[in-house]
């Protein structure tokens, strides 16, 4: 089985989270909620973030964890995704540092799918929807891909 880490990563304040937010609510309607995760803070800007959350999409499970900023803060959510059997997982990242050391430790076991997201665009909603339709496209092909590789 196939299993991979989809890392949005960017800088602070770049919409990260909000992306993140937007493709799980888009995917989450075609699919069964097995953990709506923890209740999220309510942040200045943007909805609010995703954390720990899992989907069944079409038999596989796809967990999210926004909260990015420190590895300290993310590294329980991907501890507990794997631990539920996530097979694909969608996270937020630093450009550098602590949070991409963090998910960079997953691989071999996990193949990381880099998105970056954009320093904020003089229109940001355009942006956070942009990268979250690319965020939904990578979470249904890593899905068809862990079909593929059961068989």
């Amino acid at each position: 089985m196939r299993k991979t880490v989809i890392a949005v990563r960017g800088v602070s304040d770049s919409g990260k989270s909000t992306s993140i937010r937007l493709a799980y609510d888009e995917l989450k309607k075609d699919a069964t909620v097995i953990n709506p995760g923890e209740p999220a803070r309510e942040r200045p800007k943007g909805p609010p973030e995703v954390k720990g959350a899992i989907l069944e999409i079409d038999g596989v499970l796809v967990g999210f964890a926004s909260p990015g900023d420190k590895a300290e803060i993310l590294r329980p959510y991907l501890e507990d995704l794997k631990t539920k059997g996530c097979t694909v997982i969608v996270c937020a990242t630093h450009t550098w540092g602590g949070t991409v050391t963090l998910v960079e430790s997953l691989q071999p076991e996990f193949v990381v799918d880099w998105t970056d997201k954009a320093s904020p665009q003089v229109n940001h909603a355009d942006g956070n929807r942009k990268t979250a339709d690319v965020i939904i496209e990578k979470v249904r092909r890593a899905v068809v891909n862990a079909q593929l590789i059961e068989v």
